[in-house]
């Protein structure tokens, strides 16, 4: 409470309630329900010797609360002087006890340009003024409320509250010290300022700065709620904010954020934040971070800082892909479900299964392609070995691999060969094996040939000469001798067997006792001789 006295006048003339006693420097003041009541002891800060612009004397007696906003008494007690007050005023603000410091000086701020204002009350054509010192300037426009005012150029403006101010056309200012400054503006709640053109700002100490703007959601405990400061934006709820030349973005939630120069921007959800100069960025879920341009976190706690154009993984190189292909390289920055730096990772769930290049596949097609795919076998720990072990759809029989290219053929070559590479081998190897089966056959039955001739000569050359042996054994067997005891004989002979003929010619001799024979022989046939002898002797 306020208790402005002027000198001279007695507190019973000035005050709707009665002072019995006011001690200029004093502690208290003692304040009567009515005349002759009972009293009570309300602690008051007196303050004498000010004077208003008239010149004359006034004696303050200001209630003492528990509060900070003092500042906020001092500037009411200056707005009364400068408005030359000739009587007494009372202004209850007792309600404002215990409002946070920063929102006692806003108030203090707003009473100080009241202060400075004419306040003489001079009305436009069909204007309104309500309340003390409140002052309707333009057409058709009202303010309602101790230091209220609208401005000449605010046609149809209202502003309703104490220290509230409607300054332009259609503008409406509701609240103690609200403001409605654009075209078309409302600003609703206590310090609520809506600057821009067609803004509004919807609750205490919120601020719709730019044209287009909306900012809804106070808190009076809080040194600041809803702020939008670029055009078209949206702040909602307390401690949101959207920065300067971040047109058309989007906070809603308690301290949700986009800063400065990040048109376009979305921060939705407690702590959503939009960073500087992220242009487009998307922020979805409590303290979800976006760190890049076009950028979009999904889910509490998530975070995006990978920027465009980052290449991705190449499974067949096993390294980032050298193509530029949009399928392969990022257009815009990522969506993010997580932060991998603060091990946050979520599945995502209900992907049906992807057709185009840049489709999502889920885990169906993976699982899919797994049974279409050649792995490596694996030991007992789980790790690849240099094994491949294929198996179709049939395990127990074997499977086939088409279209093998032509592997090379060289001395240490690891390298897989075709079957057409081997029918070319094997053809190779069949014609050359024919022939030289055919130069071995050959060479066998002309070696064969020949020992079957040499066999076939030696064999006539053997039946040659056993006729001939049997012609020369009947050639000698017809040598007949002389028996006679010392008679040398001499005997010719000759024989012929199957074409072979033979001469013998031998000699004979028998000794005189008749006891001794002997005899030489020689046979010649086919060019051949063959000498025999022999010698018998009697022995009885």
């Amino acid at each position: 409470m306020v208790v402005l006295l002027s000198s001279g006048v007695s507190a019973k003339e000035q005050l709707t309630i009665n002072v019995s006693s006011v001690s200029p420097g004093g502690e208290s003041v003692t304040i009567l329900s009515g005349e002759g009541g009972d009293s009570s002891s309300l602690p008051m800060a007196i303050h004498g010797g000010l004077r208003g612009e008239n010149g004359e004397e006034y004696t303050v007696a200001v209630l003492s609360m528990s509060t900070s906003c003092g500042d906020m008494y001092d500037e009411v007690v200056r707005l009364k002087l400068r408005a030359d007050i000739k009587h007494t005023e009372m202004i209850d603000i007792a309600s404002l006890s215990g409002l946070s410091e920063q929102y006692c000086k806003s108030l203090a701020e707003k009473f100080r340009e009241l202060s400075e204002n004419d306040m003489n009350n001079n009305n436009g054509n069909g204007a309104g003024g309500s309340g003390d010192y409140a002052t309707a300037r333009g057409v058709r426009s009202r303010a309602v409320g101790a230091g209220a005012f609208t401005t000449e150029d605010a046609w149809g403006a209202q502003a309703y509250g104490v220290g509230s101010s409607a300054r332009a056309p259609a503008t409406i200012a509701v609240g103690i010290g609200s403001d409605a400054r654009g075209g078309g503006a409302v600003a609703v709640g206590g310090i609520a300022s809506a600057k821009g053109k067609n803004s509004l700002a919807l609750g205490p100490q919120t601020l719709a700065y730019s044209d287009g703007s909306v900012a809804i959601g106070g808190d009076p405990d809080s040194e600041f709620g809803a702020k939008a400061l670029a055009k078209n934006s949206l702040s909602m709820i307390a401690k949101s904010y959207v920065g300067q030349a971040s047109d058309a973005a989007i906070a809603v939630g308690l301290g949700a954020q986009v800063r400065d120069g990040s048109s376009g921007g979305v921060a939705l959800g407690w702590g959503a934040f939009v960073g500087e100069g992220v242009e487009g960025g998307l922020a979805l879920g409590r303290n979800a971070h976006v760190d890049v341009k076009y950028g979009v976190a999904l889910g509490a706690g998530s975070r995006v800082n990978t920027p465009a154009g980052v290449a991705g993984y190449d499974p067949g190189s096993n390294d980032e892909t050298k193509n530029t292909d949009p399928a392969w390289k990022s257009v815009y920055s990522a969506v993010s479900v997580g932060d991998t730096d603060s091990g946050i990772t979520r599945q995502i769930t209900g992907v049906a299964a992807g057709t185009q290049d840049t489709d999502a596949v889920n885990v169906a097609q993976l699982q899919a392609l797994r049974e279409a795919t050649v792995l490596y076998d694996r030991d007992e720990d789980g790790n690849k070995t240099n094994k491949i072990t294929l198996q179709g759809g049939d395990p127990s029989q074997p499977v086939t691999i088409s279209n093998v290219a032509d592997g090379q053929v060289t001395e240490g070559s690891k390298q897989a060969v075709n079957g057409r590479q081997l029918y070319d081998l094997m053809t190779t190897q069949m014609s050359y094996t024919k022939e030289q089966t055919k130069s071995v056959l050959k060479e066998a039955k002309d070696y064969t040939d020949k020992k079957f001739n040499a066999l076939n000569y030696e064999i006539d050359g053997v039946r040659k000469e056993a006729r001939q042996a049997a012609a020369i054994g009947l050639a000698v067997s017809n040598l007949r001798y002389n028996d006679m005891p010392g008679k040398l004989s001499l005997a010719f002979g000759a024989g012929m067997w199957r074409g072979k003929s033979a001469v013998a010619v031998g000699t004979g001799f028998m000794s005189v006792d008749g006891k001794v024979r002997a005899n030489v022989s020689a046979t010649t046939t086919g060019g051949h001789w063959g000498v025999g002898a022999g010698v018998s002797v009697t022995l009885n």
